[in-house]
């Protein structure tokens, strides 16, 4: 948890152009029913989505958005990467 405490309260380091992008992303969730479900998707779920969703939860927690659930899958069986617990 350390590494992700390392993310918490630096979202001033986004720049503009991806602040906008986020704000229409968040604008857009404000008109769907609660609650949000979200699945980040990569190949294979053994890093990328894993990631991906871990962030995007951290971050919407921090941002007192509860009602959003995140989920990360992939479109091909296989191992699960090591390198994601060492």
């Amino acid at each position: 948890m350390e590494i992700l405490n390392q993310f918490k309260g630096k979202t001033d380091r986004i720049t503009q152009e991806r602040r906008a992008l986020l704000d229409r992303f968040t604008n857009m969730l404000s008109d769907f029913e609660r609650p949000i479900k979200v699945n980040f998707i990569c190949t294979h779920n053994s890093r990328r989505s894993q990631l991906a969703e871990l962030l995007f939860h951290v971050i919407s927690r921090e941002l007192g958005m509860e009602d959003i659930q995140s989920y990360s899958g992939g479109t091909e069986a296989t191992a699960f990467n090591s390198r994601m617990v060492d």
